[in-house]
């Protein structure tokens, strides 16, 4: 593998690095945890959520927390549309609810409408409250990032690990600020640290997070001019690849 093609690798690597931001709030939102109904009925797959939450909402039409749950279904199951819809239903019910403006960055940053979910994502940050600040620092970030605002993006981030130092996904997204900011220095120290986490990180398989620290690791390192490090770091996200690949599927 010669040079140019490090270099090409790698920065296509990073630029699918950068993209996986796009999807990081559901990532950091998680799954959303089945509905508990009176009733005692537990709904088990989104779609049956979905349908439910509608039923009642015909019942209940001026109850904004129908709204916001289906909303957030509605943005898991990436109908980014209909969960925009739905947010701002919640908004006009209850305009001081942090989750509706969170929901509503969601389904903003799935339509790529970075600028309108920035507004948003300010007013959750003023907003949230005790451990959701570390989600609505992160969601700000991770919004500040596509919209290449890397210096804002960093400063949220610096926020987010100062509440919570044992996440691996904030040390990688603030390597991305870092990386599109040009300070490759800083990209590899975080990397490093998000490779350090990774046993402890939560949301995407560890094997994932581990080829999006590489790759961008790799990447900053050839635009150090570091290409042998570089070359080391793509050998050993394709090993990764390789292993995933073959390694036998759980059983259900």
């Amino acid at each position: 593998m010669n040079i140019q093609t490090i270099r090409s690798l790698g920065l296509s690597l990073f630029l699918l690095c950068g993209s996986h931001a796009a999807i990081c709030f559901a990532e950091t939102t998680r799954a959303a945890p089945p509905i508990q109904f009176p009733s005692g009925i537990k709904v088990e797959t989104v779609d049956e959520s979905i349908d439910r939450l509608s039923k009642l909402i015909k019942q209940h039409p001026h109850e904004g927390l129908l709204y916001l749950s289906r909303a957030e279904y509605l943005n898991s199951a990436a109908r980014y549309t209909e969960a925009l819809r739905d947010a701002n239903r919640a908004i006009e019910l209850s305009s001081r609810s942090a989750d509706a403006y969170k929901q509503r960055t969601l389904a903003l940053s799935g339509l790529a409408k970075w600028q309108e979910a920035l507004g948003d994502a300010d007013r959750y940050v003023r907003m949230a409250s005790g451990s959701e600040q570390i989600v609505a620092y992160e969601m700000r970030g991770c919004v500040e990032l596509r919209a290449k605002k890397y210096a804002s993006a960093i400063v949220d981030f610096n926020a987010a690990i100062q509440l919570d130092r044992r996440s691996a996904w904030l040390y990688l997204y603030r390597a991305w600020a870092f990386s599109g900011f040009g300070v490759y220095e800083r990209t590899v120290k975080d990397c490093n640290k998000c490779l350090s986490l990774v046993d402890e990180t939560h949301g995407s398989p560890d094997w994932q997070i581990e080829v999006f620290a590489l790759s961008a690791r790799a990447h900053a390192y050839d635009q150090q001019g570091e290409h042998e490090l570089a070359k080391k770091d793509l050998k050993l996200q394709a090993e990764i690849f390789e292993r995933h690949k073959t390694a036998p599927k759980k059983a259900e």
